[in-house]
């Protein structure tokens, strides 16, 4: 049987053996906790490489005292949680407008990305009701919890997060669209 704890302190002296021996022990592990979080081979491919180039970068901090499963693993649930915050702040539409007004330049290609853009804004904007623009404005705008916001709106928590899974849902389906155009 191999000494995990003999691999860490190779690992931490530089041995590329030691982290390759690491990677084979973990990473299909790592792919399948992924890819059950994300849906999505690709994604799931990325955080395992990027969650051993942490590894690597890290090595030197890396105790063998504790155990590596349990560090890698929460290496990647901290990126894939990364990344979920990321997608959320990303849909704020107003900064996404004023970003992308930046950005691009008035020729024909990016006037009609703008155009394309703009058209997926007010749509996504009208999938929400009301209400559940309401409750979206109150928790990613004004950074209230779901407890302040149902008592603001004075309806059960439950309700305010079943809605945010409805709005999220909505929104990822939107996001899916704009990556389409390569934004």
């Amino acid at each position: 049987m191999i000494d995990e704890k003999q691999i860490i302190e190779e690992l931490r002296r530089g041995s590329m053996l030691a982290f390759n021996q690491l990677y084979e022990m973990y990473s299909g592990m790592l792919f399948s906790f992924s890819k059950s979080l994300l849906k999505s081979d690709d994604e799931a491919e990325d955080i395992v490489q990027d969650t051993f180039l942490k590894v690597w970068i890290k090595r030197k901090d890396i105790s063998p005292e504790y155990a590596f499963k349990s560090y890698i693993f929460t290496l990647a649930k901290n990126q894939i949680l990364s990344g979920f915050r990321n997608k959320v702040i990303h849909l704020n539409i107003d900064n996404h407008i004023n970003e992308l007004e930046l950005v691009l330049d008035e020729n024909a290609e990016t006037i009609f990305f703008n155009q394309e853009i703009h058209r997926l804004i007010s749509y996504s904007e009208s999938q929400l009701s009301e209400f559940q623009l309401k409750i979206f404005n109150m928790s990613k705008k004004e950074g209230l919890s779901t407890k302040e916001i149902a008592l603001k709106l004075e309806v059960s928590q439950q309700t305010i997060k079943n809605n945010l899974s409805q709005i999220m849902k909505i929104l990822r389906q939107q996001l899916k669209e704009l990556r389409m155009f390569g934004l």
